[in-house]
């Protein structure tokens, strides 16, 4: 019983069980990191980001953790702005932008999601992150129901 009590859970708002949902429900899913949330967010690909936030914060609370993760990356996203840094080999560029672990892979998702956005674009999407936070730190707001709307908020920038 309990596990279909979980199923209920995880499907609710739904009329079928996919089979997504059972892995996920049962934890046979992909084990996510956090490299493939932000690659999923500034890919723009919205349902797998939160695919790895719903199997990752089922293990643990995430949300402040993936606050921080965006907030870095968009840091690192804002000095691409600077041609002088756009110079930079790949190595150097990815100890600037705070990419601790050279990856190449993560540095063409800076570039192309810059080239498809703008200044104004990456203020608000500070923004929805800054209001996130506030939205976490109180304890009347439904977490996931936060999370989803700054994930939909910043791909859609």
């Amino acid at each position: 019983m309990t596990e279909i009590e979980k199923l209920k859970t995880y499907n609710s708002g739904n009329n079928k069980i996919s089979s997504d949902s059972v892995n996920l429900c049962v934890g046979a899913s992909k084990d996510f990191n956090e490299n493939d949330f932000i690659e999923a967010v500034f890919t723009r690909d919205v349902s797998k980001a939160l695919k790895i936030y719903d199997n990752m914060s089922l293990k643990e609370d995430v949300e402040i953790y993936f606050l921080v993760l965006l907030n870095s990356a968009l840091i690192g996203i804002t000095k691409l702005f600077d041609p002088k840094i756009n110079e930079l080999n790949n190595f150097t560029l990815s100890r600037e932008l705070r990419i601790w672990k050279y990856d190449e892979k993560r540095i063409n998702i800076y570039k192309n999601y810059i080239r498809s956005t703008n200044e104004l674009n990456i203020i608000k999407a500070f923004d929805y992150i800054y209001k996130a936070d506030k939205a976490f730190k109180t304890s009347s707001q439904d977490k996931r129901a936060v999370f989803t709307t700054l994930i939909r908020n910043i791909t859609e920038l």
